[in-house]
């Protein structure tokens, strides 16, 4: 028994799919693309090699062998691969299971993507799954993991992975102002003095509520954008449980795609540094004005849905949403009256339609538009 295996390094130019429906025009995309050949395929493939067999290795060996798991020169091919996906031929054993674990872990290491078209599932390189509807496949991916970090170079605990992951990331922050802080929490902080206030950083890790055998840590970046005249405005407003709220208060780790959030192998490590940066540092850049910081953390509220906001605006098109303590928090409207927000009116709609106490909200704004004149 044989069937063909894919697997793909994602380019960043294409969605990631969300359900195995996608996959099939994914692929045929990829298929057109010649890039040439890819070293983090040949290193695939070269791993999967190390372990069993292929056709090609078992026919060079004197006496012959007739027992391998992949047809064909999968090494080799994968040197002379130039399309954007590779397929290969698997000769399956009996006991499939641990040759698809081969893969899986092989693909996991490198932050590579596998397609079984055969069984229709999809395993992505950051711990996610995707079979057919209605079909649960994260055991699976669990018992596949599970070996990952017994082989690989992985920090074996919260305390080591937060900071190796510091490491990459203050090369980052260091040279757009950033200083590394004293934090309460005991977690990686940085801070920097930015145009529209002081910019907070946060880093957070912990293992997966499922355990490092199955997706590995979660990792997570907060930040906080303390704006002075809005926490100054918020001081004379505000009562004290009110003030501890931010002014805007995000999560790296809740952006879209599945690539976010999840350290499962030392690609994906290694990978956080670039994925902070690509946020980061054109945040940092737009955000020069109250403006700008008004229609970073307002823009789409008033088309919000339940607890948290969409926050799909120019600055940050992929930015997804406020956390928690934002949707409830009111110094985004403080921010609106001061930047004189074309969108404040919406604003304070959204806000009072979710407040527990409407009448409180009421003076709350009646003050606001006595009490504080716009600035911008």
């Amino acid at each position: 028994m044989s069937y063909d295996i894919r697997v793909w390094d994602h380019p960043p130019d294409l969605p990631t799919p969300t359900k195995i429906e996608e996959v099939e025009s994914l692929a045929d995309a990829l298929w057109k693309r010649r890039p040439g050949p890819n070293p983090k395929i040949i290193a695939f493939a070269e791993r999967i090699t190390a372990k069993y067999p292929s056709q090609a290795q078992a026919y060079a060996q004197k006496p012959r062998r007739e027992d391998f798991t992949w047809i064909g020169d999968t090494a080799g091919d994968a040197r002379r691969e130039e399309r954007g996906i590779f397929s290969f031929s698997v000769n399956l054993a009996p006991d499939p299971a641990p040759i698809i674990s081969c893969i899986v872990e092989a693909a996991n290491a490198l932050a590579l993507t596998v397609l079984d078209e055969q069984i229709g599932v999809l395993w992505l390189p950051w711990g996610h799954v995707i079979g057919p509807p209605g079909e649960d496949y994260e055991e699976s991916w669990a018992a596949s993991s599970m070996k990952l970090f017994t082989k690989e170079d992985v920090p074996r605990t919260e305390a080591s992975m937060s900071k190796a992951l510091a490491a990459g990331i203050e090369e980052v922050l260091r040279p757009q102002g950033f200083k590394r802080m004293k934090s309460i929490s005991g977690w990686p902080r940085w801070e920097a003095a930015t145009k529209v206030g002081t910019f907070v950083i946060e880093l957070y890790v912990n293992k997966d509520s499922l355990g490092a055998a199955h997706f590995g840590y979660d990792w997570d970046l907060w930040i906080d954008i303390i704006n002075p005249e809005a926490e100054a405005a918020a001081r004379s407003l505000l009562h004290e449980s009110e003030l501890k709220r931010p002014t805007c208060h995000f999560r790296l780790g809740e952006l879209d795609g599945p690539q976010w959030g999840r350290v499962c192998s030392p690609e994906t490590m290694r990978g956080v540094p670039r994925l902070a940066s690509q946020v980061l540092i054109p945040l940092l850049a737009r955000l020069s004005t109250l403006g700008a910081l008004d229609e970073f953390m307002n823009e789409g509220t008033a088309s919000s849905v339940g607890d948290k906001a969409k926050l799909d605006t120019p600055i940050l098109p992929h930015m997804n949403r406020q956390s928690l303590d934002m949707a409830f928090s009111l110094k985004p409207v403080i921010v609106a009256w001061l930047a004189k927000s074309p969108r404040f009116e919406a604003v304070v709609a959204a806000k009072r339609s979710r407040s527990a106490e409407p009448d409180e909200f009421d003076v709350f704004i009646t003050r606001l538009r006595a009490e504080m004149l716009p600035i911008v």
